[in-house]
């Protein structure tokens, strides 16, 4: 699983590459101390191609036909956004 933060500030220990099937590689994925997850940069999803949604309660990631869904998330009670790629 990976995790995207929206308004948590946070300091990283470390930055390396993620391997997700479904989105490819995502490369600066920061390692947090003390987090179950790797941050990741949202941008760097939408630069290659892929469509981002976000609502109260969760967000998909959609190939550019927009009709594919490569992942789905939770948003937490922290305001974080919790994906699991396919």
């Amino acid at each position: 699983m990976l995790l995207l933060v929206i308004e948590t500030p946070l300091k990283s220990l470390r930055v390396g590459t993620i391997i997700a099937p479904s989105i490819s590689q995502l490369t600066e994925a920061l390692y947090v101390q003390g987090f179950n997850h790797n941050l990741i940069n949202i941008s760097q999803i939408c630069d290659k191609g892929y469509k981002m949604q976000f609502d109260k309660d969760g967000c998909v990631i959609n190939d550019d036909g927009e009709y594919n869904i490569l992942a789905e998330g939770v948003r937490t009670s922290d305001n974080c956004y919790v994906i699991d790629p396919h």
